[in-house]
């Protein structure tokens, strides 16, 4: 039997399960702080437009000041869950490298799958994940898979969502930092009304529209993206 198709030893099954339990914590890390801060960003704009909960005289300076805190927290967040899904990605190639030396094939089948579901991939040519259909053939870089089996894959290709966790997080932090963008420049509306001579109802008007289109433009072209 070849070496990269002989049965996983001990302590790389053992690896494997620790680099599986390692993708998936990260994951859950990611979803539950997003959670978080999406819930609580909308409850800190909804409750920093209330009438009761900022007198008027703090209501100019406070609001800002917190809009900016806000989007800072936001920003520090998503580059710690890049950091987090660095690490994840990690995890899941070092899950192909021990399947490319065994039968295992979980993460080349999603990873196959990605590639099958974009009409461009993103990869390089010689990072494709390929497989051979004869079993004499089988290497590192083409482990085997009975072609029945690839056939079975390119039909549940056809139905098949590509967009990860990645995507959708980075449009929900988005469209919150926006959110608290838009939250500062309503709230200063009077401010730029002493030094532009604007109404501040035309600023406000100006600001949803603005944030409208954003929402709505990056949104179509997220979906849009393939």
């Amino acid at each position: 039997m070849a070496t990269h198709q002989r049965p996983l030893s001990t302590d790389l099954l053992e690896e494997y399960n620790v680099c599986q339990e390692k993708a998936a914590s990260l994951t859950d890390n990611i979803w539950k702080t997003a959670l978080i801060l999406g819930v609580g960003s909308i409850a800190g704009i909804v409750n920093l437009s209330g009438k009761s909960t900022i007198s008027d005289d703090l209501r100019p300076w406070l609001s800002p000041v917190v809009s900016l805190f806000a989007v800072g927290i936001l920003v520090v967040w998503w580059r710690l869950a890049r950091r987090w899904w660095s690490i994840g990605h990690a995890m899941f190639r070092r899950m192909e490298h021990i399947e490319r030396q065994s039968q295992l094939r979980t993460n080349l089948y999603v990873r196959y799958l990605n590639q099958l579901a974009d009409k461009m991939p993103d990869c390089q040519e010689e990072e494709l994940v390929k497989f051979a259909t004869k079993d004499e053939e089988a290497t590192l870089d083409q482990p085997f898979l009975d072609k029945k089996l690839i056939e079975d894959l390119y039909r549940l290709s056809r139905n098949y969502e590509h967009r990860g966790i990645q995507p959708m997080m980075e449009f929900v932090i988005k469209i919150n930092i926006a959110a608290w963008v838009a939250f500062f420049f309503l709230q200063i509306a009077p401010c730029i009304q002493k030094i532009l001579g604007v109404a501040p109802s035309t600023i406000r008007l100006v600001t949803v529209v603005i944030y409208g289109a954003f929402v709505f433009g990056y949104g179509f072209w997220q979906w849009r993206k393939k």
